[in-house]
């Protein structure tokens, strides 16, 4: 199956996954199911791009220090969150 097929990550994926450092998601990714990353230990950097859909994607990831998400309207009205464009 090619990447560019996957357009769901179900609940839990990778959760407590301890492998994981970097995060870079496709724009073909366009529903993250609820823990789908939650408890990974190692996580730092997330790049999301494109995402219709999030539920609770991080929890307990102590170390997770830059998320950027890429989309037309990544937090819709919500108004005192400034765009970083």
């Amino acid at each position: 199956m090619a990447l560019e097929s996957i357009e769901v990550i179900d609940d839990e994926a990778f959760m407590d996954n301890r492998e994981l450092e970097t995060l870079k998601l496709p724009s073909c990714i366009k529903y993250i199911g609820r823990d789908a990353f939650a408890e990974c230990p190692y996580l730092k950097n997330v790049a999301v791009e494109g995402v219709e859909t999030v539920k609770m994607m991080f929890c307990k990831c102590e170390h997770l220090r830059e998320l950027l998400i890429t989309a037309e309207t990544p937090f819709g009205k919500c108004g005192s969150i400034a765009s970083g464009r």
